[in-house]
């Protein structure tokens, strides 16, 4: 598991890396489907092409903070993400539900 946190948290600094590079050379002047979307208000790119690039690279460090986080439910312990929905229908099959 550890691998694969270290692996992620590179994958997140890299793109933190590759979006610093795409506002330097100012990828929102030239990229067609912001120019098409912000065709009459020219001046609203940069800020929402910030704003986007900044919420991509927060959320992937708070997907980093919770991968491999533990949930507990009636005594039972499970790891990852699907775990939720996994001891939900383990309890509905438990149930004869399905």
């Amino acid at each position: 598991m550890k691998r694969i946190k270290a692996a992620f948290l590179v994958m997140v600094v890299l793109q933190a890396v590759h979006s610093i590079e795409e506002f330097i050379f100012r990828l929102y002047e030239v990229l067609p489907p912001i120019l098409f979307v912000y065709r009459r208000a020219p001046g609203l790119a940069m800020p929402a092409f910030i704003l986007f690039n900044s919420f991509l690279v927060l959320f992937g460090l708070a997907c980093f903070l919770l991968l491999g986080t533990t949930c507990q439910s009636r005594s039972e312990s499970c790891d990852g993400c699907g775990s939720e929905f996994s001891l939900r229908q383990s309890r509905l099959t438990s149930f004869g539900r399905f």
